[in-house]
């Protein structure tokens, strides 16, 4: 038995076939375990015929409970999106890419391993086409992951962007977006995030997850020591990671934190829940989000067009 149910039980006629077309990687990695709660029904009725027959599918399936998938109302606008962990599956991560330009979000924030190796050239030159319409615009972020090695800063994603830095800020909407590097956590980069002012509304995104709820790397040390102090100092209310393949939500003394790495890397299960601000699915997907004033709501879509969480977090006003 993995994540809640048998991945023999999974021989549905036609299933498998139309399974792997759209999660290639998903056959090595629970098959696309969902969290589960007994008596709980999909309702969100903006997923497509297609990819509610495969769920239905899959529920038929199951050995232990139901999905848990709670009614979502897309948002009328998107500000920003966030994804990672990519990697080699070019195919799912263009797909992905793809849903997102068609969100129209001024900004999308990559959260490391956007390639499997970062010394390979051919990897980089390889999701050029894929970026497109974020690199043309210069408004694609991106942090160091742990598989893009050495030129994580010099490869030519980073050239097109013009941007060569392993930390960073970005002013965008009344919010100031810190950029972090978990691969090194040196002393420059932590007296650099030391002297960052309060009184601004901050969002980290970077690599290593802190508190996961996914089943796949466990939190990152380092990030508890030498980030989450100044995250709380700073007034964070909520922070973007990736590392761990797939989707996840977990507050943490009143920080949210998500784990945005379903971008195509072969997926992680599900670990336990273990309260009602968690959340977590073993999916590929991009986060959406909202800005209204201080307010930004963020929610995770997978890649046939189904919502499976949504979360708010609201900052002081700036006075």
């Amino acid at each position: 038995m993995v994540c809640g149910f048998s991945i023999v039980a999974l021989a549905v006629p036609g299933l498998e076939k139309s399974w792997k077309a759209i999660h290639p990687s998903s056959v090595i990695s629970c098959n696309s375990c969902h969290n589960s709660i007994m008596g709980t029904q999909p309702s969100n009725s903006n997923v497509s015929s297609d990819g509610m027959r495969k769920y239905q599918e899959i529920l038929k399936t199951r050995k232990v409970g139901l999905p848990l998938f709670n009614q979502i109302v897309p948002l009328a606008k998107i500000d920003f999106a966030v994804m990672g962990d990519s990697r080699s599956d070019l195919e799912t991560n263009r797909e992905i890419v793809n849903q997102i330009c068609k969100d129209q979000p001024e900004v999308l924030f990559h959260t490391g391993d956007m390639v499997a190796n970062g010394d390979n050239i051919e990897e980089w030159k390889a999701v050029i086409p894929i970026y497109k319409c974020f690199l043309e615009k210069k408004n694609l972020y991106h942090v160091c992951g742990n598989h893009e090695a050495n030129h994580c800063t010099e490869n030519v994603v980073r050239k097109a962007l013009g941007n060569n830095r392993s930390f960073y800020t970005l002013e965008y909407k009344g919010f100031t977006f810190i950029a972090l590097d978990s691969n090194q956590i040196n002393a420059e980069q932590i007296r650099w995030l030391a002297s960052l002012p309060i009184g601004k509304n901050y969002i980290p995104f970077f690599h290593h997850p802190a508190y996961p709820v996914l089943a796949g790397h466990i939190g990152s040390v380092s990030v508890i020591k030498s980030f989450v102090p100044q995250f709380k100092r700073l007034g964070v209310k909520i922070v973007f990671t990736g590392h761990n393949h797939g989707y996840d939500r977990n507050e943490k003394d009143g920080i949210t934190y998500v784990t945005a790495g379903g971008g195509g890397a072969p997926l992680y299960p599900c670990g336990s829940l273990s309260g009602a601000k968690q959340a977590c699915v073993s999916d590929y997907h991009y986060v959406r989000c909202s800005i209204e004033k201080t307010a930004i709501t963020c929610q995770a879509k997978l890649i046939d067009g189904m919502f499976v969480d949504s979360v708010t977090v609201t900052y002081p006003p700036i006075i």
